[in-house]
């Protein structure tokens, strides 16, 4: 099986996936794309490159994990739309249990349920 990467798209169109993405260090950048390849080829993902989400609020959520330059970066995500494809919903870094930006968690939690009502989409992650 070989997964493929979906990015998160707004109502207006929006990429935030995209945004985020383009203000990484070009390290981080690397780093993240060699994860989405080995990952990409990888059937049952585990840590400490992923790591499913606690609480029922955040049920479906899981999260790709990575260290560049000693930060500790995390692509929150989900499962489809389609059979074999995870959506990538938000971006951010993670410190001593603090995700920045603090609401992280819980934009992916209605990121995901906008896709789930049909009022959110998604594209082809580009690196």
């Amino acid at each position: 099986m070989v997964w493929r990467f979906r990015d998160y798209m707004s109502r207006s169109g929006r990429n935030p996936i995209g945004d985020w993405y383009k203000g990484l260090s070009p390290q981080a950048k690397a780093d993240f794309d060699r994860l989405l390849q080995i990952l990409e080829r990888t059937r049952e993902w585990r840590e400490p490159a992923f790591k499913r989400l606690q609480g029922k609020k955040y049920r479906g959520l899981g999260e790709l994990r990575w260290l560049t330059e000693r930060v500790q970066y995390r692509v929150i995500g989900c499962n489809g739309p389609g059979r074999g494809e995870y959506t990538l919903l938000i971006g951010c870094t993670h410190k001593s249990q603090v995700y920045n930006p603090p609401n992280a968690l819980d934009t992916a939690a209605q990121r995901m349920k906008s896709l789930q009502s049909g009022e959110g989409s998604t594209c082809e992650h580009k690196s």
